[in-house]
């Protein structure tokens, strides 16, 4: 049920408003009779006072709750002390009513008054076991449930009544954001590797491990001792003697070993092929004969290959641009250059010596 400490509570204080207030007026009545035949009872006067207190508490709170929002009233250790309080004064009062012998339920009191005097005593007794069977359901509901969770919040006193109505009303964490249901593989569990100590190394092994031996030591086979003599080519005898001349004596020549010259180890030559000789890359440049010959030389004109005049092709018989000049050639005006000296100088004395010419220019 949605609303059920809500609903409880308002059923609860409006049934012990009602009960309290027979209670009170009961009680008045009974007293009234008393005083009629003349007789004292306070059980009555105690009766009185329980349901007028009653009916002040069940006003208090009607009044209170309607003006304020979150009242005081409200609480549930506030209301679990007032019910508690009258739930003890309301048994004290009906175990003593039906404990004592009821004075007007006497021959005399029946005689004078009639049977309604016992009849305002049993109503008084009815319904103070009654409000008292309300009081001990109520605060049974409310200690037992702030009891079970009181684990999960611990300010469960503190809480109004209509607070709890429902056990999610109260979280002591904010609710968590809805998440997407999805399929998960489970991944296989990777296990740390762990640390180990590396192993001794291989040169070490041989001395410290039992499987093991040493072997003893061998020298190493002695090997042949390598001949200085490079192997020569064996020439024959007359061939040597007839390009060789030996100044050594008879007996030395015996023992000495004849090795071929330089000319007879080289190679054979190549035969090359029969191409005509290529002009020098310089032409005719220096000449041996620089010094001998004389400054105004000829100098070869190149013969040059003419180009086939374009005019020809159509059969042009035109004279050409240039005329061979006729007659005898003037002198040039140019002048012989300097002649070129030739000198050293001497390393010791550390003057030019002329250099004697050795051809007459």
């Amino acid at each position: 049920m949605q609303h059920f400490y809500a609903y409880t509570r308002y059923a609860f204080v409006g049934l012990f408003l009602v009960f309290n207030a027979i209670n009170a007026s009961v009680a008045v009545w009974n007293l009234s009779l008393i005083q009629l035949m003349g007789l004292k009872y306070p059980l009555d006067i105690y009766l009185t006072v329980v349901g007028a207190c009653g009916l002040a508490m069940s006003f208090l709170i009607v009044f209170v709750e309607a003006a304020y929002d979150n009242p005081i009233t409200g609480r549930v250790w506030f209301e679990c002390t007032w019910v508690g309080l009258f739930l003890v004064m309301s048994f004290c009062g009906a175990v003593a009513l039906s404990a004592s012998k009821p004075a007007l339920c006497t021959f005399d009191a029946r005689r004078k008054i009639g049977d309604i005097g016992c009849v305002s005593n049993q109503v008084i007794l009815a319904f103070s076991w009654i409000t008292i069977m309300i009081l001990v359901g109520y605060l049974v509901v409310l200690t037992v449930t702030c009891l079970i969770r009181q684990k999960k919040d611990t300010r469960i006193w503190l809480y109004h009544i209509r607070d709890l109505d429902t056990p999610s009303s109260r979280l002591p964490s904010p609710p968590t954001s809805p998440t997407i249901p999805y399929f998960r593989k489970d991944n296989a569990t990777i296990v740390a590797p762990l640390p180990r100590r590396p192993g001794p190394s291989v040169n070490m092994m041989g001395g410290l491990n039992s499987s093991y031996d040493v072997e003893a030591y061998e020298p190493p086979p002695a090997r042949a001792p390598r001949s200085n003599f490079v192997s020569q080519p064996k020439f024959s005898a007359a061939s040597n003697q007839a390009t060789v001349t030996s100044l050594y004596p008879q007996y030395v020549q015996s023992s000495m070993v004849i090795t071929p010259s330089r000319m007879q180890m080289q190679e054979p030559p190549r035969p090359q092929p029969n191409n005509p000789p290529s002009p020098p890359p310089l032409g005719d440049w220096p000449r041996a004969d620089i010094l001998s010959r004389p400054v105004r030389a000829a100098h070869k004109q190149l013969r040059r290959e003419s180009l086939p005049d374009p005019d020809d092709r159509y059969g042009s018989t035109q004279t050409p641009h240039r005329v061979r000049p006729t007659g005898p050639r003037i002198p040039s005006t140019r002048t012989r250059p300097p002649q070129l000296d030739l000198h050293v100088t001497s390393p010791t004395k550390g003057k030019e010596r002329r250099r004697p010419d050795s051809d007459s220019l």
